[in-house]
């Protein structure tokens, strides 16, 4: 069994160095990722991120701790966190296609907190925010 786990944050990129920024999380990220055996993708909007880790399960909880500590965003919050048989991105150390103004009304709301109707509905909230995310990255 892998470990899949998706978090949303709050960005505190600031959008003059956005463009070189986000290389340098995409570049160290896939490295670090291929390392440890991670697999995953990164989706950025200008405002926040969205990012799945996929892997070993101690593989997993050591990236969260280092991506926890970064400074380029804040109010990270885990939305999903189960063990899957499979990846979903497969072959992928970090995938990830360019920023996404788009997906960021989907982000929003998780990162800010904002009460789901029931708990289904946060599910469907975050399974959602997975389809899009593995539609835009994997759209080149």
């Amino acid at each position: 069994m892998l470990r899949s786990l998706v978090y949303v944050s709050r960005s505190l990129v600031p959008d003059t160095d956005a463009s070189s920024m986000i290389a340098d999380i995409v570049a160290v990220g896939s490295e670090r990722n291929a390392a440890c055996g991670v697999t995953g993708a990164l989706v950025y909007s200008g405002n926040h991120f969205a990012q799945l880790l996929e892997g070993p399960d101690t593989a997993v909880e050591r990236l969260l701790t280092s991506i926890r500590a970064d400074g380029r965003h804040t109010d990270l919050l885990v939305v999903r966190d189960t063990e899957v048989e499979e990846r979903q991105f497969d072959g992928w150390g970090l995938a990830y296609n360019g920023r996404s103004s788009f997906i960021d009304k989907h982000i929003a709301p998780l990162v800010r907190g904002d009460p789901p109707a029931n708990d289904r509905a946060r599910q469907s909230e975050v399974t959602s925010l997975i389809r899009m995310m593995t539609e835009f990255v994997k759209d080149d």
